[in-house]
């Protein structure tokens, strides 16, 4: 296979280390985030994989880390081979499965969490958080944590399900390992991380009401605004372990026939059977929720 458009002259490293590479050449984008804010959806972090300028399989390595803050206009219709995508200068360092928390009366998200690509090196632990204009591009910048000390404590970790609600993040689990700090032992890591994005203050909450250890990886939250005074966070899916380090395989599947709920105020919690035939267990799928009719929500 040979693409005519790619015959003229290039390097090799324009075409092949791209952040946004062109439809012919595309092939997948893994482990990023996304959040809508405004009329533009903003994808931050993981990495892509494409095809040399012939239309071969790049076999030196599957993917590369993406080093921009991308964009993607929601107010106009596109196809997967006609979509516009943004490229904005990004400041930290990309990482993989880690958290994104949104504000959309502020019009920003913060990241916190993931590993680095490949095993790169590691930056200093950094509180980012990125600020859109409200034109799909937007600036970074580093804030200062209201409580250091424990951010300091935190052990950086990837994979934890996490969700926004109005003024707070939630990242439930998690694991880390030497791609996300200096200690090379891969330990789940159980409870709660929270963050208030008024008060700029994070909590490390122990908590075991959504697994039997408090761990996860894998799995997915959704805030879920229309049910209750505060809404509720949804928990589904993932992996559970118990807390040794340097497991094989996990504990156990969380059960989509039995979900769980927490409201992000109170943390009360709550369990609901769910009726019909149920997903299969299952890990790092995508999720994404949306108000129904006659007061539903769907997912």
């Amino acid at each position: 296979m040979f693409f005519k458009s790619f015959s003229n002259a290039q390097s090799k490293r324009a075409w092949e280390l791209l952040d946004v590479p062109s439809s012919e050449i595309f092939l997948r984008r893994a482990d990023a985030r996304v959040a809508v804010l405004g009329d533009y959806a903003y994808i931050d972090g993981g990495e892509v994989s494409q095809l040399d300028a012939r239309g071969n399989l790049i076999t030196s390595r599957g993917s590369n880390a993406v080093n921009s803050t991308l964009s993607i206009d929601l107010t106009t219709s596109w196809s997967a081979t006609s979509v516009r995508i943004r490229e904005i200068t990004k400041t930290p360092k990309t990482m993989d499965q880690q958290a994104m928390w949104k504000n959309d009366a502020k019009n920003t998200f913060w990241i916190w969490g993931g590993h680095s690509p490949f095993g790169a090196p590691l930056d200093e632990p950094t509180s980012w958080k990125f600020e859109a204009d409200g034109k799909g591009g937007g600036t970074w910048s580093k804030e200062t944590p209201a409580n250091p000390t424990l951010f300091q404590e935190l052990r950086r970790n990837e994979g934890g399900a996490f969700a926004s609600t109005p003024d707070a993040g939630f990242w439930f689990g998690g694991q880390s390992s030497g791609w996300t700090t200096s200690n090379p032992y891969s330990q789940p890591l159980p409870g709660i991380l929270s963050y208030n994005m008024t008060t700029r203050s994070r909590a490390n909450e122990t908590n075991d009401a959504f697994s039997k250890y408090g761990t996860l990886t894998g799995g997915s939250a959704t805030y879920i605004p229309t049910f209750g005074p505060n809404g509720l966070i949804t928990i589904m899916g993932g992996a559970t372990w118990s807390l040794e380090p340097d497991q094989a395989k996990p504990l156990g599947w969380q059960d989509f026939s039995n979900l769980t709920f927490m409201d992000p105020v109170t943390r009360d919690w709550y369990w609901q059977k769910t009726t019909g035939n149920a997903p299969t267990p299952r890990s790092n799928f995508c999720s994404v929720g949306v108000e129904g009719n006659n007061g539903t929500y769907e997912m």
